[in-house]
């Protein structure tokens, strides 16, 4: 067993997974948070009547554990297999963006412009979740509470999201799946490489450019052959 350990006390390279190291990590950190929750529900609902302020301090705890199980999921989209995609319609995806956008940001406003096509997006749930990403970075990041999201269907469906911006770029990688950090508190640097992710999938784009009036547009485009245009009951 020696002999598999360098001089410095160190494994070889090719003695160590690091993908199935850190798919352990991830699994225990789930399992920690998700008995913690359990446990901090409980006391908050025994202790609520003689003890409010216990309780209201588990009911923040516990959503803290939730974001951090939050966070290990959106890190099995960077780190392990993506989902198999199912088809959804535009017109699903942008119903969904919707609703995921007002529950996220509930005191920002959200502007949709897009042509009505009826469209079937083969890929359609790894698009939504590109979509989810791409939303909460915007809802965020906006200095102005608006965000817009934007569609175009040509050669290909490209869905834009546009946001008022008023932090440098620098931080930002040039090509991602590198995650980044930031000086915010809750952004991680996931979301971006996990559209990049999702776009080089499908065998489409990602793009993020910072316009001159310090807003940022963010764009994945999804290729022709992904895409149906639905027959119209006659």
């Amino acid at each position: 067993m020696n002999s598999k350990i360098n001089d410095n006390g160190t494994y070889p390279p090719e003695h160590l997974d690091l993908q199935r190291m850190n798919r352990v990590m991830r699994h225990r950190l789930r399992n920690l948070c998700c008995g913690m929750k359990m446990a901090l529900e409980r006391v908050s609902e025994q202790t609520r009547s003689d003890y409010p302020n216990v309780g209201d301090n588990c009911i923040v705890m516990v959503s803290e554990l939730e974001n951090l199980l939050n966070f290990t999921t959106r890190m099995d989209l960077l780190f392990d297999s993506l989902p198999m995609p199912e088809p959804l319609t535009l017109f699903q995806i942008i119903s969904h963006a919707r609703q995921f956008f007002a529950e996220k940001h509930p005191f920002c406003s959200l502007k949709m412009i897009g042509p009505e096509e009826d469209l079937k997006i083969i890929p359609g749930t790894l698009v939504r979740l590109a979509l989810e990403e791409l939303l909460a970075n915007a809802g965020e990041l906006t200095t102005d509470e608006k965000v817009e999201l934007k569609w175009e269907y040509g050669k290909g469906l490209k869905l834009m999201v546009e946001s008022a911006f008023d932090e440098p770029v620098d931080h930002i990688p040039v090509a991602p799946p590198v995650p980044f950090m930031t000086n915010r508190g809750r952004h991680d640097g996931l979301g971006l490489a996990i559209v990049q992710r999702i776009a080089d999938s499908i065998g489409g784009s990602f793009k993020f450019r910072q316009l001159s009036d310090e807003r940022v547009i963010t764009s994945i485009r999804i290729p022709a052959r992904h895409i149906e245009m639905r027959q119209k009951d006659s």
